[in-house]
């Protein structure tokens, strides 16, 4: 975004109007702020597991997840940086089928049968 948290080839009100998903920085802003959303709440989650001897048998699972997200944060960044080559932007892709995989793993080893 050259430097700056929104990019600056738009304007705010891109952001809210019908046509925002056709503008591709407006698609990237959102997309990178859902991303920090979502890793602020991971964090959330990652703190609670670790810290609560509940939730013992999570603990290889949510470090698994988070090593994923890392991974796909990591391949986001590169993807940007090289202009969104194909190998990359790929991997990025595939990363996120992995990240999305290890968190039906969690979500499934959270769920307890009476």
């Amino acid at each position: 975004m050259n430097g700056n948290f929104f990019p600056d080839d738009s304007n705010i009100k891109d952001l809210f109007s019908l046509n925002s998903f056709e503008i591709p920085s407006v698609v990237q802003f959102i997309h990178r702020n859902i991303a920090y959303f979502i890793l602020l709440l991971f964090l959330f989650i990652l703190i609670k597991i670790l810290s609560d001897n509940d939730f013992i048998y999570l603990r290889k699972t949510i470090l698994l997840v988070f090593f994923a997200l890392l991974l796909q944060i990591f391949l986001g960044i590169i993807t940007v940086l090289s202009g969104a080559q194909i190998f990359i932007a790929s991997m990025h892709q595939i990363g996120s089928i992995f990240l999305v995989s290890v968190s039906l793993i969690l979500i499934f080893k959270n769920t307890k049968i009476n």
